[in-house]
């Protein structure tokens, strides 16, 4: 899991370097932060609860993800960072991804 996080994160920093070459492709940690949990909570919302363990399963991962938070600390994310183009477009392609 760890692996495909950083996968999606170097993905989306090459990218972001890509559009722009004197941004550097490495991103902050809250950052990388952000994303992994936007993808994360993006398939555990899509995950089936088709057996009461399952459902736990999901809730827990969910919570533990904060995933109820994740608008607020987008938010958070794109205001310290409001003057970081490369760390804006990261955060929205990340939105956009199929997970």
């Amino acid at each position: 899991m760890k692996t495909i996080t950083l996968l999606i994160v170097t993905i989306l920093s090459v990218s972001a370097f890509a559009q722009n070459p004197s941004a550097p492709a490495k991103m902050p940690n809250d950052v990388v932060s952000l994303v992994s949990r936007i993808r994360d909570c993006a398939h555990w919302s899509g995950e089936e609860p088709y057996d009461k363990d399952r459902a736990s399963q999901i809730a827990i991962a969910m919570k533990t993800l904060r995933c109820d938070q994740l608008e607020k600390d987008e938010a958070s994310i794109r205001l310290k960072y409001k003057a970081n183009k490369d760390v804006l477009e990261t955060i929205d392609q990340a939105k956009k991804l199929p997970y």
